[in-house]
Formats: structure tokens, sequence, C-alpha cells
């Protein structure tokens, strides 16, 4: 409400809430390891005929703590949106004295803590990668094939102090398929086809609210998500001018 002699900020608690305090802590241990190994093979014919194997792992676990306590006003005194009178001096510590009321301490602001909010956010986790995979450079004289496959295992497990839980645990087979056709000397065509996969983080899987100041909206996760299969096919044209250049 505005007037010509003075401005009122008034915001309705229905569809804004009182101002938080949020202490958050988040905890990661991950550990990672890989191996590879390429073997020739056919040399003769070409350098460019290979074998190659190989092994990822990786082991992340997770400790997310939120902490969520509103600021309220012991006078009922609305927050009116002036941080700066609401957080005062005049708001703090014992605000009023009635000696002949039941409880004549009026105290200023005091923090309530959100136990459910807190414990719908706060959450352990773990995830586990393990992926092999095996490959095949072979020179057909004609053409060239790049064929192979990557075997990957997610295992992602959440669960909150809400006993609310999240899981994905899934065996994935990706195949790759390379095939380069020279046109000349400096010049190819080449089709490939490969399957990848991508997956939710755990921050995405977890229930956990936060508040967007940006766009003055709410993020939450979703424990139903899970991981996304995608299929690649590409077809191109390769002119190199002079080496290095493409």
């Amino acid at each position: 409400v505005r007037n010509e002699t003075d401005t009122l900020f008034f915001i309705t608690p229905a569809e804004f809430d009182l101002p938080f305090h949020f202490y958050r802590t988040l905890r990661d241990e991950q550990y990672t390891s890989k191996a590879d190994l390429t073997i020739p093979f056919a040399q003769g014919k070409s350098g460019f005929n290979q074998f190659k194997f190989g092994f990822f792992y990786s082991d992340k676990d997770r400790t997310f703590r939120d902490n969520v306590n509103q600021i309220q006003l012991g006078n009922g005194d609305r927050y009116m949106g002036d941080p700066d009178t609401f957080f005062g001096d005049d708001n703090t510590g014992i605000i009023d004295f009635n000696p002949e009321a039941r409880f004549p301490y009026t105290i200023g602001l005091y923090p309530i803590n959100f136990k459910k909010a807190t414990d719908e956010n706060s959450y352990d986790g773990f995830e586990r990668i393990t992926a092999y995979y095996g490959m095949m450079n072979y020179d057909f004289d004609l053409f060239k094939v790049i064929a192979g496959l990557r075997v990957e295992q997610t295992n992602i497990f959440l669960e909150n102090l809400a006993e609310q839980t999240a899981s994905i645990e899934e065996t994935d087979f990706l195949p790759s398929l390379n095939i380069i056709y020279p046109l000349t000397e400096d010049m190819n065509i080449r089709a490939s086809f490969n399957q990848t996969l991508a997956r939710p983080n755990m921050r995405e899987l977890a229930p956990f609210e936060s508040f967007d100041f940006g766009g003055d909206f709410r993020i939450q996760g979703n424990p139903e998500l899970d991981r996304t299969l995608i299929q690649n096919y590409d077809l191109r044209w390769e002119l190199y001018p002079r080496p290095g250049e493409l």
C-alpha cells in the first residue's frame, strides 16, 4: 500500500514464508581407478590394427545435512518486507515486559526448527559405477572399422532421515561402430553408431528442496528419475587439407 505520506510493505504469509536460516553440510568421499591395455596385431598389413581392453570403477559416498530454521517474532508481528527492520535491534532479545502477564517477558526474534523439512532434505547415499570395454580397430584395405562394446553397472542408493529412498540399479550394454571409407588420401566418408547413457546425480534423485532466488521458485529432486539411454547416429564427410587440419 502506498500513498503520498508513507510507504508500507506487506507480504501475504500464505504466499511467502517468513525468513529462514539454512545450515548445510555436504561431505563426499570418492575413489576411482582405471586400467587400459592395447594389443597390436597384424601390423605387417596395417599399423591401424589393434585390440583395446579397459576397466573403470568409481565409488562415491555422500553425507548431506540440512538444518532448516524459520525466524519468528515473539510479539506476533508479521514480516513486512523490510529485512533491516525485521532483524533490527528493536526486535532482538527481550522486546517487552509486562509484570502482570503470565509470561512477563516478550522475546523478539527466535528460531523454530522445521524438523520435517530437515529430515526430508538430509540424506545419505552412495554411487558405484563399474565399467568394462573391449574394442577393435581393423583395416580392410577398402575401408576401416572401429567396433567395440562397453558394459556399465550402475548402483545408486539414497535414503533421507524420513526413511524415503531412491535407487537405480542397472546393467547396460553400450555398443559402438565406426566405418571409415577413404575417398582419396585426404578425404573420408565416416558412418558411426554408438549408444551412451546419462545418469541423474544424487542431488537430482534426493527429495532435497532448495529455493532458487533468481527465479523465485522451489527446486526439488525426484526419487523416480531413471538413467537416460541415448542412441547416436552420425554420417559425415571429412577433408584434411594439410597435416593437422580438418
